[in-house]
């Protein structure tokens, strides 16, 4: 099985040809394994192995049991550096995806990837059961929640949300309405249970029994 580092600098290449770069630098490789720790580069490079992340293009991922027409993906931006921008969260968001999947999928569920603007969902069927919205830093999560919480109570669906993404991910919960939803990033994972108003709803610590 190819290391992680192996694939990544495969695909850097591919992007480097692509968009006509010159070679990757020297610090690039370390770069990336720096910001990302061994767990999740040994399971990135474990579901490219066993299919769960699908190369496309050389550079870009699919991944299996999407809609038609959602993706590809990009592992990485165009930079002014002229090298290839890793697309942090993608990379956490992939392997979120895959250890879900693989949970959830031998119970008939079934698992989307940025869904309506939320990063992972869990389906039964029609109806959302669970969404998990996947930040690079834990810091991001703890910003998160707060401005979630801040606006709990009363969420305005028709207020402008661009740039505001707690109001964002707010709509999502009222408009799907799922008994739990979690937090993730590198090195910390939240989970709740959530429980819904007319005009709001309240996230309560929890531990999601289907994941």
């Amino acid at each position: 099985m190819p290391s992680f580092e192996e694939l990544v600098v495969a695909w850097g290449e591919a992007a480097c040809d692509e968009w006509g770069y010159p070679p990757l630098p020297d610090d690039w490789i370390s770069t990336l394994t720096l910001r990302l720790p061994p767990g999740l580069r040994q399971t990135i490079a474990e579901a490219v192995h066993d299919n769960s992340i699908r190369v496309v293009d050389g550079h870009r991922f699919s991944l299996p049991g999407l809609s038609p027409g959602k993706g590809p993906y990009a592992f990485f931006s165009r930079s002014a550096r002229q090298a290839p921008a890793p697309n942090w969260e993608y990379f956490i968001q992939a392997a979120e995806y895959r250890r879900v999947a693989r949970a959830v999928e031998p119970r008939g569920l079934r698992v989307d990837f940025e869904d309506d603007l939320m990063d992972v969902s869990v389906y039964d069927a029609d109806s959302v059961l669970w969404c998990i919205e996947v930040k690079e830093k834990s810091g991001d999560l703890d910003r998160l929640l707060v401005g979630l919480r801040q606006q709990s109570h009363r969420v305005d669906m028709t207020a402008p949300d661009r740039h505001n993404d707690p109001l964002r991910k707010s709509k999502y919960l009222m408009r799907h309405r799922p008994s739990y939803f979690s937090l993730v990033a590198i090195g910390q994972r939240l989970d709740f249970g959530v429980s819904y108003t007319s005009e709001g709803f309240t996230l309560s610590e929890d531990l999601v029994p289907i994941g």
